[in-house]
């Protein structure tokens, strides 16, 4: 799975939280739209041309839809769980007669 577009640089995590807690307690379609016209603005205010704008527009789309499709399975297109499982626990092994002392001791002898 792709890394997480925001997590470099720091400032752009930074920028991703203020706007999370901006975004808080609104509606799914307050937030699409306040999120597309911070693009549409940062776009217009950067690119002078159609065709530069219709460019960007398009790679960034591209990309931002690629790592989003990665948290869906392709198979049963259902989302899938984005908990990243980066922890190994790895138990170690100890044998000792006293944890199975007990059992099986009715059939000793036989």
């Amino acid at each position: 799975m792709a890394k997480d577009p925001l997590r470099e640089p720091e400032v752009g995590r930074e920028l991703f939280e203020a706007f999370v807690r901006a975004a808080n307690g609104r509606s799914i379609e307050e937030v699409l739209s306040a999120s597309m016209n911070v693009i549409a603005n940062c776009l217009r205010q950067n690119y002078g041309l159609r065709s530069e704008v219709e460019a960007r527009m398009k790679e960034l789309f591209g990309k931002s839809m690629e790592v989003l499709l990665e948290h869906y399975d392709p198979t049963t297109g259902r989302r899938r769980s984005v908990i990243p499982f980066d922890q190994v626990i790895r138990p170690t092994l100890i044998l000792t007669d006293e944890m199975f002392s007990g059992l099986g001791d009715k059939h000793k002898g036989h």
